[in-house]
């Protein structure tokens, strides 16, 4: 079997969405790490190259306060990453245990494209109704990658939400922009500094070499008298 390409929960490439996300994870689930959320319609969007894709996750009914179902249903669809239109979908139910169960494979691609790794996008959807299923995403393993494995997701800590809050970036542009603008204008007048100090340094020089020849030419007539 080839080799597969580690994607965290954490990975830049794993997008969450349609729900509020919380960071977990413990001893025995990879890097230590998951994302979870009980949302129903929540979405996980998984970028990935490579020919197949498999979903590692834990299963447990003990993070959630209200009473859940004994379901976890979720949905799986893979589509090219330029294109709407599903290439291959699925559905499937798992029980939510206690305690939990870690390492559980809730899902494996087919091989995609005859084998020949391609840009693909995994959607994963909570299905389960009235907020009750608990989707506890740990890891991605991609098969045919033709790329290094760039896995550095940030390290774990206390459970929180997931905030879906960018920043913008125009603020940071134009300060970049204005720096520029005084750092050119600084240098600018720093050369007509140098260039005027320097007209001045001659005019200096001309004086004075006009003063000792005069100085000079006074000696001599002196001498001559």
């Amino acid at each position: 079997m080839d080799s597969e390409l580690v994607l965290d929960d954490r990975h830049p490439a794993v997008q969450y969405a349609a729900g509020l996300w919380f960071l977990g994870g413990g001893e025995g689930e990879y890097k230590a790490t998951t994302m979870f959320t009980n949302t129903t319609g929540a979405t996980v969007t998984v970028d990935f190259y490579g020919n197949s894709i498999r979903v590692v996750a834990t299963l447990s009914n003990e993070l959630i306060t209200v009473a859940i179902q004994e379901q976890l249903n979720l949905s799986f669809a893979i589509r090219s990453k330029f294109s709407t239109t599903n290439i291959t979908s699925s559905t499937a139910s798992f029980t939510q245990p206690s305690p939990p169960t870690k390492n559980v494979q809730l899902y494996e691609s087919p091989l995609l494209n005859s084998g020949n790794p391609a840009e693909y996008q995994l959607v994963i959807r909570n299905l389960t109704p009235n907020n009750e299923g608990f989707l506890c995403l740990d890891a991605l393993y991609v098969g045919g990658y033709a790329m290094g494995n760039n896995n550095s997701p940030p390290s774990a800590g206390t459970v929180s939400p997931i905030s879906t809050t960018t920043s913008p970036t125009s603020t940071s542009t134009q300060a970049s922009s204005g720096a520029d603008s005084k750092a050119n204008g600084n240098q600018g007048l720093l050369i007509a500094t140098g260039i005027l100090g320097g007209l001045v340094g001659l005019l200096a020089l001309g004086i004075l070499a006009f003063f000792c020849k005069r100085q000079r030419d006074g000696r001599r007539k002196d001498a001559q008298g």
